[in-house]
C-alpha cells in the first residue's frame, strides 16, 4: 500500500476547511490518506477487472478527495455560519456515504469505472 496522494494536496483541496483545532494543533491527514488509499487499491483493482484503466493521475485525484471526505466526516464542515449567534449547521445532509460531502461527490465524479458506487 503506497500512497498517491500528499498531505499537501489533500490540504489544498480542503483549503479554508482545514486548519488548527481548539488546542492548536491541525490534525494528521495520513491517516485519511491511508483510508483512502486501501479504497482506490479496491477500485483500481475492480476497473481492471471490468476492463477499464485508471491512470495513475486519475488514481491519485480520487485518492485526493477521498482523503478530503474522510477528513470531513471526522470534523464536519459548516454549511452556514452565523457570526451574531455563534450559530452553524453542518454538512453532511446531501446523502449517504460518499455522498454525504463534496468531496466524496468528486470522488465519484472522478471515477468513470463506477467501481466506487
Amino acid at each position: 500500500m503506497s500512497a498517491r496522494t500528499t498531505i499537501s494536496l489533500v490540504q489544498a483541496i480542503l483549503g479554508d476547511n482545514y486548519g488548527p483545532q481548539a488546542d492548536g494543533t491541525t490534525p494528521d491527514l495520513q491517516q485519511f490518506i491511508d483510508t483512502a488509499t486501501v479504497i482506490v487499491d479496491r477500485v483500481a483493482t475492480c476497473a481492471i477487472a471490468k476492463n477499464l484503466t485508471l491512470t495513475h493521475a486519475e488514481l491519485e485525484l480520487i485518492e485526493r478527495w477521498l482523503s478530503a471526505h474522510f477528513y470531513a466526516q471526522m470534523d464536519l464542515l459548516y454549511q452556514k455560519k452565523e457570526t451574531s449567534k455563534a450559530k452553524a449547521e453542518f454538512q453532511g445532509t446531501t446523502g449517504m456515504m460518499l455522498e454525504s460531502t463534496r468531496y466524496g461527490q468528486s470522488a465519484i465524479n472522478l471515477d468513470y469505472s463506477g467501481c466506487l458506487m
